[in-house]
């Protein structure tokens, strides 16, 4: 049953499919796709698999991941998740990007849960804070309301960084 293909890997082989899955880089796949070989490192970045959407340029255009399983005893299939890579803006040739980080809702709806921008600054519920300069940790309850961030928490202790209800902003010690 293996299939190997090996051009244009100059004869020797390029990918083997067998009863366990796709092996690229490995003729022995432990999982449905096991991809090996040497990462690509470009500055900070160290990768193996370069996913790219072909669409036109423009804001919020760029490649992701899905995540996906069995949601009933009927077998059907669902996506649960997803992790995706976007174009930050539409101005032509700026590669600014954003990490976005995608929930199923409970009712099949794909809800943006958390995103990290391309200035470093991440939004747990709502969009990142775009504070020129600092970088920035902003998080929001559903549907606006109550929203914490715990620090160290235990049975006997916890801490509150803040909140902000309306125009009276207040934090708990610790």
């Amino acid at each position: 049953f293996p299939v190997t293909i090996n051009q244009p890997c100059g004869g020797s082989e390029g990918m083997r499919l067998t009863s366990t899955g796709l092996g690229i880089g490995t003729s022995n796949p432990l999982m449905a796709l096991e991809v090996r070989g040497a990462q690509t490192v470009s500055g900070d970045s160290r990768r193996i698999i370069f996913a790219v959407d072909t669409s036109t340029s423009a804001q919020n255009v760029g490649a992701g991941i899905a995540f996906a399983g069995r949601i009933n005893a009927g077998g059907t299939v669902g996506t649960l998740g997803s992790v995706a890579g976007l174009k930050e803006n539409a101005v032509d040739g700026d590669q600014k990007g954003y990490l976005s980080f995608v929930l199923n809702s409970g009712t099949g709806t794909q809800t943006e849960r958390m995103r990290l921008n391309s200035s470093g600054n991440l939004g747990i519920g709502v969009p990142p804070s775009a504070n020129a300069g600092i970088n920035t940790l902003s998080v929001a309850g559903q549907g606006g309301g109550f929203a914490a961030l715990t620090m160290g928490g235990n049975a006997t202790q916890s801490g509150y960084v803040g909140y902000n209800m309306g125009t009276t902003s207040t934090s708990d010690t610790w």
